[in-house]
């Protein structure tokens, strides 16, 4: 814990200085090409991540600008403009077809985010929260029902952006540690993975399945994630639904165990036909007891493997989906994936 604290006003001031630089230079994220129906709409959510970071302080709002693109490379519409503070509130702006100009029954269209802050001087009293930390989603769906039909999803902050394939999740460690950096000898502190912004249909069902695939550690401590799930509407409030009416909904789990928190459109506030819904798991990891033999902490494995999805909550059918995994142990790691339906 020393070392730590000795590192911590280097770290601040590192990022400060970049900080800065990153102010005076605006980041463009590209989103891929999506063909977009006659009857459908495109979307994108986007929403700070960084309300989320454990220990962390938040230094300044977040602006981004929202395009979208047709096949011919020409701007559709008119940009959306977000100042996007420390809050868990949603940001969406919409592409209609009938916007595109096209007649038809498809067309390509793809959008771009970008991203700007202020330079400044900051505080290095504590550590300060990356400048534009977001986690964002691109959809298309039907413009009727809301029933998602793709969804590609990410997650951004200056100096890097991830999408496709790749990103769908942040997780955010305290102290300024990149998550797999946090050595062993030190303990675990809470993280909360940010799930990116889904649309709700009203004939959909939103849902967070956790599953811990860890195994006891070589000293025999028993595997253990504890945690909890948060589901948050447009406007950044706690839903509790009829299947978990506490909020957040608190979990424990062993080896092999699921756990799984599910909100049916009808518990979910917002107009229709597409509700703005997006989840956070916070882990929150145990100690169960001193070093052992004076060399590693005795904190429960946990290996969490996760899922956040929609489907159609009469056949079941799976309409947006996005998973991940982290690890607490000699080292936390992120893997991201998104898929299409």
């Amino acid at each position: 814990m020393i070392q730590r604290r000795l590192l911590l006003p280097c770290i601040s001031s590192i990022f400060s200085a970049a900080i800065a630089a990153y102010g005076q230079s605006p980041q463009t994220i590209f989103l891929p090409p999506v063909n977009l129906a006659a009857t459908e709409t495109a979307q994108i959510q986007i929403m700070s991540s960084a309300a989320a970071y454990v220990g962390g302080t938040f230094l300044t709002p977040c602006n981004a600008v929202v395009t979208f693109y047709g096949a011919g490379g020409s701007a559709l519409g008119t940009a959306a403009n977000f100042t996007i503070g420390d809050t868990r509130q949603i940001f969406s702006a919409q592409l209609p077809y009938a916007s595109t100009g096209v007649s038809g029954v498809s067309t390509a269209v793809n959008a771009q985010i970008a991203l700007s802050t202020s330079s400044g001087v900051f505080s290095v009293l504590a550590p300060p929260i990356p400048p534009c930390a977001v986690v964002y989603a691109l959809d298309t769906h039907d413009t009727a029902t809301g029933v998602t039909h793709a969804f590609v999803a990410g997650w951004a902050m200056f100096g890097a952006a991830f999408s496709t394939g790749i990103g769908a999740t942040v997780v955010p460690c305290p102290y300024g540690f990149a998550c797999e950096d946090i050595p062993a000898s030190l303990p675990k502190s809470p993280e909360n993975i940010v799930l990116p912004p889904i649309g709700l249909g009203p004939s959909e069902t939103v849902e967070v399945n956790l599953l811990n695939n860890a195994k006891a550690s070589p000293t025999g401590v028993a595997a253990s994630c504890n945690g909890s799930v948060s589901i948050y509407d447009a406007a950044g409030s706690g839903i509790a639904s009829a299947q978990n009416t506490e909020t957040p909904a608190s979990f424990k789990l062993g080896t092999g165990e699921i756990y799984s928190v599910k909100l049916p459109d009808a518990s979910a506030p917002g107009a229709a036909p597409s509700t703005p819904i997006r989840a956070e798991i916070a882990l929150a990891p145990a100690a169960s007891g001193p070093p052992l033999l004076g060399t590693t902490l005795a904190t429960p494995p946990c290996d969490l493997v996760f899922s956040f999805e929609t489907y159609d909550s009469t056949t079941g059918i799976t309409h947006a989906f996005v998973s991940g995994t982290t690890a607490q142990g000699a080292s936390t790691r992120v893997s991201r994936s998104t898929s299409f339906h």
